[in-house]
């Protein structure tokens, strides 16, 4: 009996010093390599590495590469995934193994144009009413359409007054030459 509870103290001691090596050997170089205490590695493409105990793991909401929109032609948002990295040892990232954000990005000077995973989506810069993005630069007055547009009114009615004055002046002059 005696020897089997050794047997058993030993076992247990040898699993615990092996998951404390284990641990202790892996390790984040950064969040795209790892290492075994003796070489480093690169994360899989889509992942990253987080910690000695998920050194290949896939992207969370506290490290990931980036966070891209998955893109639909014809939509107005595009919902947001966590990206991993590309495996190649570089910190660029890829679409690979994704992992949802949970919450969406909204588009809204257009409607998007490409269906792709990207940092961005691209838009047509409409946004479906028949204004431009350039539109919305402007503030809108009550009716009169944005200051710029009111303005150059003003502008072209002062400068038809000014105009119809010289007509007016000239028959005037004129009517004044026959008397």
């Amino acid at each position: 009996m005696k020897n089997k509870a050794m047997l058993l103290i030993l076992a247990l001691a040898i699993m615990v010093v092996s998951v404390i090596s284990v641990s202790a050997a892996n390790s984040c170089v950064n969040a795209y390599t790892y290492s075994n205490g003796s070489q480093s590695f690169n994360v899989s493409a889509g992942n990253v590495c987080i910690n000695a105990t998920s050194y290949d793991a896939n992207p969370t909401a506290t490290v990931y590469c980036g966070v891209w929109s998955n893109c639909v032609a014809g939509a107005t948002s595009a919902p947001q995934y966590f990206v991993g990295y590309s495996g190649t040892g570089a910190a660029t990232c890829v679409a690979t193994g994704w992992v949802s954000a949970g919450f969406s990005k909204d588009y809204p000077y257009g409607n998007i144009l490409t269906t792709v995973a990207a940092d961005e989506c691209t838009t047509d810069g409409y946004n479906g009413n028949g204004y431009t993005k350039g539109d919305f630069q402007n503030i809108v007055v009550d009716g009169l359409g944005t200051i710029g547009a009111a303005v150059i009114e003003w502008l072209d009615l002062i400068v038809l007054l000014i105009v119809l004055g010289f007509i007016v002046g000239i028959f005037v002059r004129l009517g004044g030459m026959f008397k």
